[in-house]
């Protein structure tokens, strides 16, 4: 499915750490098509690296079960925003503040205080602006806003996905 992606993608498995492995094979059997076609594979080997750098340095990362890290920590988009190394950022941005938060609870918290300082409603375009275009302006959609937020508990290990209505008349 990756097309002439999928030489850098085969090189990017057999480079990954061992333990890597098989969070990078997840990523790479749930991705789009499209996204196989063009992810770059340090894009991929990073995201992988970071996501278990957050799981072995955040002391509720270890209750996670293997399932749900995959699934709601280790994904590299959300929703449909475009790609982005949004992970360093966010992580840089919320470890310092989570420094002697000890439950995944309060983890939550802080993390939503700080997402609420940056990131307040106004409808945008139809199309996802990415996590930076929307902390860069302060303002985006639900879509957005939830894509921000979900971005920067998945930044510090802590499982998040969406969970949304249709358009509401």
């Amino acid at each position: 499915r990756a097309g002439r992606n999928g030489t850098p993608l085969a090189h990017a498995l057999s480079e990954a750490p061992e333990g890597d492995r098989d969070a990078l094979a997840f990523i790479l059997s749930n991705m789009p098509t499209v996204d196989l076609a063009r992810v770059e594979k340090g894009f991929l080997l990073e995201t992988v690296a970071l996501a278990r750098e957050a799981r072995e340095q955040f002391p509720w990362g270890e209750t996670i079960p293997n399932d749900v890290y995959l699934t709601y920590v280790l994904p590299p988009r959300v929703s449909q925003e475009p790609l982005e190394r949004w992970r360093p950022f966010l992580h840089a941005e919320l470890s310092a503040r989570l420094e002697g938060v000890r439950s995944m609870k309060e983890a939550a918290l802080e993390v939503n205080r700080w997402w609420g300082e940056r990131v307040g409603f106004r409808p945008t375009q139809r199309r996802d602006q990415g996590v930076f275009e929307t902390l860069a302006s302060g303002y985006g959609r639900c879509e957005e806003m939830m894509i921000v937020h979900i971005s920067a508990l998945r930044s510090v290990c802590i499982p998040a996905r969406q969970a949304w209505t249709p358009y509401w008349a």
